[in-house]
């Protein structure tokens, strides 16, 4: 079984959608700031994309994500990026930046899951003219991350992080 968690009215490909608002017969109505109601280690693989910054805490979600994924199964995490317009919407509760990698990996917190494997991408949503300026801004967020957030996200930031994770 897969799992588009926060999936609106069209869940992302042959995935179950999972979401507040039950938007037809083909999406699981739940409340995303609860537990999963999932055995442990039951699910394949799951995707959300930019629902992480509407919950209350999105971090016991990552614990259910974590909890709920059989080992070795995949986790894809999108959610807008904190230094871009975009996340600054009065119904997110909460920012997603580059330092987030700290929660994932096991260094920070003790009582977060640690996982097998933690990627972050990104995604411009820009494009056309911008091009030549992203590609610079890639290339110096591949060399330095905290550069990048530290000298020119707030100029330039990019649209949405992407968090890959593998239980």
């Amino acid at each position: 079984m897969k799992l588009d968690i926060g999936s609106g009215p069209e869940p992302y490909k042959d995935f179950t959608g999972l979401d507040h608002i039950q938007f037809n017969e083909n999406i699981v109505k739940t409340d995303l700031n609860k537990p999963l109601e999932y055995e442990s280690n039951s699910i394949d693989e799951i995707y959300s994309n930019h629902t992480l910054e509407h919950l209350d805490n999105p971090m016991d979600m990552i614990r259910e994500i974590h909890r709920v994924l059989k080992p070795g199964a995949r986790a894809t995490i999108i959610v807008p990026y904190g230094m871009h317009t975009a996340s600054k919407r009065p119904n997110h509760k909460n920012y997603w930046n580059l330092t987030c990698i700290d929660y994932f990996d096991g260094t920070y917190c003790e009582h977060y899951p640690k996982w097998a494997s933690v990627e972050f991408d990104h995604e411009w949503g820009q494009s056309g003219i911008y091009r030549p300026l992203e590609l610079l801004m890639d290339w110096i967020i591949s060399i330095n991350p905290g550069t990048y957030e530290k000298r020119f996200a707030y100029i330039f930031p990019f649209f949405s992080l992407i968090i890959r994770l593998v239980k």
